[in-house]
């Protein structure tokens, strides 16, 4: 996935990925090989309740749809 993210880096975009789920536990690792936008945040699943994502990644992260 890095690899992926750096093209849309080296193109000056910004970097979106779409995954369902719980995925708390990656999102430090996706934030650090580039990610800029998740989608969606699945507040019903564990680990992924808005608030506590906001206040944990909201200076490196956007998030969209919800």
């Amino acid at each position: 996935m890095a690899e992926i993210f750096a093209v849309g880096k080296g193109a000056g975009l910004w970097v979106a990925h779409h995954c369902c789920g719980a995925l708390r536990p990656i999102i430090p690792d996706l934030v650090e090989i580039g990610l800029d936008v998740l989608n969606p945040v699945q507040a019903g699943c564990p680990g992924m309740e808005a608030l506590e994502l906001k206040a944990e990644f909201g200076d490196r992260l956007a998030f969209m749809g919800g």
